[in-house]
């Protein structure tokens, strides 16, 4: 009965190993790795060595010969776990040792020494690289292996053995069937393990291709960063040189009272602003500005100074600009004073004044509990469009738009007043309200909300 059930058991792993070449080589035509391409090359082989044995089953020699032929699948396997764990396999040596057992058979046989004596070399030669590679997984680098690797070390072991099993008890009767039993056994486990392998491999080499590729990108925007702080320090250099040569001019200039005098004032108070600005840009950038810089702020003399600087651009658009102030006269913002004046609330003003229809108001109110100030400048203008909130709240590359008359900006605006409102302990909220989806009551409100000093 066991004779009539070996042809059987031959079929089912006949088929079963044909499925897994089928499987592998659909892998290997998804993504081109090595693993998947040495179980393209080892389930086949695995095949060819059933059909060898399977047809060799009569004379020692013939036997032993047929048995010798897993040595070239055992290699494979054992490459297979080595690159698993990342190592380099030794295949010089074992192929060595697996084409020196040649000559060992035949002169056993010739001499007429039992099966098994005839099969040891073969089966040494076979079991050889998979004790090898059992070594390496579960004792020279046990540490770094994963659970998955050191089940499938417990493979190689077994499959070790059953490679001196072929040797000691292939030819004693009825031990044939158990033998296919166990090889079966052996390659269904494979199956599935070296599947699961492979995908764990692959998602190593992945994280290994990203980790590698942050790498390359976080170098290049550090190479980015220190190109831009190259621009700063130039541009902070060029603008102060010809900044102190208008400062140096207005000052020989002898004072008047006539139209002229009042406009050099304002030449020389918009100089002033300028160099502040500079000097703050400068501080920022050797500093990094830290809570630690911040003073008290009196919102009331930034509001003026703010007023002075788009007094121009205020009477050219027509647009009114009032200061709310409901702030006790103690209460002051804990910011930095140039800063805020220049990068935050001109900016918001600027803007409001960009995007206002002529014969429009703009309103700053100021507003307070008793830990905070609270700021908000609202427009009539068209509104903030949702993509431009999104790259803003999201740091995203900031985008612009054409004013109401053609004025035309950066898109950094907003972004700048976000970061020093950050810089501040502050936080801003932005309402805004487009013209598209609300014609007949548009606009925008900015709410800044900063620490009282």
């Amino acid at each position: 009965m066991s004779e009539d059930f070996i042809p059987i058991l031959f079929k089912i792993l006949f088929g079963f190993i044909i499925l897994n070449i089928v499987i592998t080589l659909t892998l290997l035509y998804i993504k081109r790795q090595k693993m998947y391409q040495l179980l393209a090359v080892y389930w086949p082989t695995v095949l060819a060595v059933f059909v060898i044995q399977a047809v060799f089953q009569k004379g020692n020699l013939a036997v032993a010969l047929a048995g010798s032929t897993s040595v070239v699948a055992m290699i494979i396997f054992s490459m297979i776990g080595f690159h698993a764990i990342g190592r380099a396999f030794p295949l010089k040596f074992f192929m060595i040792l697996s084409f020196a057992s040649y000559p060992v058979i035949f002169g056993l046989d010739f001499l007429g020494y039992n099966f098994t004596t005839v099969a040891m070399p073969a089966a040494i030669a076979s079991a050889a690289p998979l004790l090898y590679t059992f070594m390496h997984i579960m004792v020279v680098d046990r540490k770094k292996t994963t659970p998955l690797q050191k089940v499938l070390g417990g493979v190689y072991l077994l499959s070790a053995v059953h490679c001196f099993n072929f040797a000691l008890f292939r030819m004693e009767p009825g031990t044939q069937l158990w033998g296919w039993i166990v090889a079966y056994a052996i390659y269904d486990m494979l199956a599935i393990l070296l599947p699961s392998i492979a995908l764990e491999e692959a998602n190593r080499t992945e994280n290994t291709r990203l980790q590698s590729l942050v790498k390359d990108r976080t170098a290049e925007l550090n190479k980015s960063l220190k190109e831009n702080e190259g621009l700063v320090r130039v541009l902070l250099h060029d603008i102060s040189n010809p900044l102190s040569v208008i400062k140096w001019y207005l000052q020989i200039i002898p004072p008047s009272e006539d139209d002229n005098g009042r406009l050099i004032e304002k030449i020389k108070k918009s100089q002033s602003a300028i160099e502040s600005i500079v000097a703050n840009v400068k501080d920022l950038y050797s500093k990094k500005h830290s809570r630690s810089q911040l003073n008290p702020v009196p919102l009331e003399e930034c509001f003026q100074d703010v007023s002075f600087i788009f007094s121009q651009s205020l009477e050219k658009k027509n647009v009114s600009l009032r200061f709310n102030n409901q702030l006790s006269p103690e209460s002051k913002i804990l910011a930095d004073r140039t800063s805020f004046t220049h990068s935050v609330l001109s900016n918001l003003v600027s803007n409001g004044i960009k995007f206002s229809d002529p014969n429009s108001e703009i309103v700053v109110n100021a507003s307070e509990d008793e830990n905070s100030i609270f700021l908000e400048i609202k427009d009539t203008g068209p509104g903030i469009s949702q993509e431009v909130l999104n790259s803003l709240l999201h740091d995203e590359m900031p985008m612009s738009s054409d004013g109401s008359m053609g004025e035309k900006g950066t898109g950094f605006g907003l972004s700048i007043v976000k970061s020093f409102v950050d810089s501040y302990g502050g936080h801003i909220e932005f309402d805004s309200r487009h013209i598209f989806t609300n014609p007949n009551n548009h606009g925008t409100s900015i709410r800044i909300t900063l620490n009282k000093a």
